[in-house]
């Protein structure tokens, strides 16, 4: 600092202390790089991996530990024509491992071997080129067999564009529509109250819902278009040695490996508007954290076909449910009001504040104002009866179903989503009762698995200690894995 001091004006010190700062950046990557290593402890069969500059860390992972290796290709990857690798573990909330840059020969290697290591063991003396041309000699057979291959065409990712993705749409055009009016708000303020004093141009701006319900609309589709071919463009399925390869993405592209075992319980999803099309969506509920969004805890099939859907639950092994089945129950009523009250507090906190703001929120005011706020109670009004009617058409559509060998929950009413939960993959069960709850004797259970937990609700507390102990005599007497 001594030296720096007093050597030239600003701009020389900024480009100064600029360079320096670029310069510890490029000595701090080299570095990283230069200390970064893995290998294959083949006598162990363990991947072991060294990294860190100041403070070393040594990461070790049995290779039957590893549940999942991911190959991601965002698009500077795509640019520099690397993948980034990323390997989990069931034992660890996030990614256990992350190689930011390997060739796509390199990051194949690494992914069959580690995938397949008991394989590979075997040949541990083939070389390093050898392996790689084996793995090329499968993908090339697996690409020129159409029997082993999915692919959702863009049409099919275009009708489900359509119909789904509804929750994340409107979430966004809410932002979209809340800038607006804050644009408005100033445009009023600078605008209006100097210029504007025809009531005739205040009153056709006032009337003016019908464009705003149809930009409504025309944003709504327009962004479920985009949201549904951005994320899954280009998505193929393979068929390989019992386990699934997906490849989908745009400008971030993917690719997971699925492998039945680390699937702890699947969804359905369908509606009649979906049939219509014959388009339908899986989802599958993996081994690993859910809270962590980094990590890839459930893999979403879109716009799969009637045959298609079947076809890859059958080569997983999943959805063919015990024929014997031993009772089914329903929620009480007290779930419609609890969800409902809810909705009630969001509501009136919502009208509380529009009406605090109201002369600031809306470009009108005087009668025009009071007007506003009329149409804002009828749409608030509106907008409840509507979610009553719906959270009441759920409960009748919500059923609880207990087989020898699994669980199944169906549930919705636009769409119909239906969980099937294997028993062995349950971990642990949890019966909650609130003391509102205790003279009715209602609770809600809890089932935990390693891909996350499913909380059913209230419903009568006998019924759910006849699951939970069912569940517990299953997975105690009967010897079966959940991996």
């Amino acid at each position: 600092m001594f030296v720096l001091k007093g050597t030239g004006g600003k701009e020389q010190k900024l480009l100064l202390y600029g360079g320096i700062l670029v310069l510890l950046i490029i000595v701090t990557a080299i570095l990283r790089y230069i200390n970064f290593k893995f290998y294959i402890d083949e006598i162990n069969n363990e991947f072991v991996l060294q990294k860190g500059i100041l403070s070393k860390e040594k990461i070790i992972i049995k290779l039957n530990n590893v549940f999942e290796v991911n190959l991601e290709q965002k698009y500077l990857h795509i640019l520099l024509g690397v993948f980034k690798v990323k390997l989990d573990t069931a034992s660890s909330d996030k990614d256990e491992v992350v190689i930011q840059s390997l060739s796509k020969q390199n990051a194949d290697l690494l992914r069959n071997y580690i995938l397949n290591y008991k394989n590979q063991h075997k040949k541990a003396e083939t070389s390093d080129q050898e392996q790689i041309d084996i793995a090329n000699d499968i993908e090339d057979e697996i690409a020129t067999n159409n029997d082993n291959q999915i692919s959702i065409s863009f049409i099919s990712l275009l009708k489900a564009s359509l119909i789904s993705n509804y929750a994340k749409t409107i979430g966004i055009i809410i932002i979209f529509f809340n800038t607006i009016f804050e644009n408005l708000r100033e445009f009023n303020d600078v605008f209006f109250d100097k210029f504007i004093e025809n009531e005739q141009v205040a009153n056709a701006l006032s009337n003016s819902v019908a464009a705003m319900v149809i930009l409504f609309v025309l944003l709504f589709i327009l962004l479920n278009l985009v949201i549904g071919l951005f994320q899954h463009f280009g998505y193929v399925i393979t068929k390989n040695k019992n386990q699934l390869i997906i490849k989908y993405g745009l400008i971030q592209k993917f690719q997971i490996i699925v492998k039945p075992s680390r699937i702890q319980y699947f969804t359905s999803f369908t509606s009649k508007l979906m049939r219509w099309f014959n388009v339908y969506s899986l989802q599958l509920a993996l081994i690993g954290d859910p809270s962590d969004k980094k990590q890839k805890s459930s893999i979403k099939i879109p716009a799969l076909s009637l045959s298609n859907l079947q076809n890859i639950k059958q080569y997983l092994g999943i959805g063919n449910t015990s024929e014997t089945f031993y009772f089914s129950l329903n929620p009480n009523f007290r779930y419609v009001i609890q969800n409902i009250l809810v909705l009630t507090l969001i509501i009136v906190a919502a009208f509380m504040y529009f009406s605090f703001l109201g002369d600031k929120l809306f470009i009108f005011e005087g009668d025009l104002l009071e007007n506003k706020r009329i149409y804002i109670i009828i749409a608030i009004v509106m907008f409840w009866i509507f979610i009553l009617v719906i959270q009441i058409l759920n409960l009748k559509k919500y059923n609880i179903q207990l087989f020898a060998d699994s669980i199944v929950i169906t549930q919705g009413v636009l769409q119909t989503r239906t969980t099937v939960l294997p028993i062995k993959n349950i971990q642990s069960l949890k019966i909650k009762q609130a003391w509102w709850h205790q003279n009715s004797n209602l609770a809600t259970l809890e089932l935990n698995t390693a891909g996350g937990k499913i909380v059913l609700p209230i419903a009568n507390q006998e019924l759910y200690t006849k699951i939970l102990n069912f569940v517990l005599f299953e997975i105690e007497s009967k010897n079966k894995s959940w991996i």
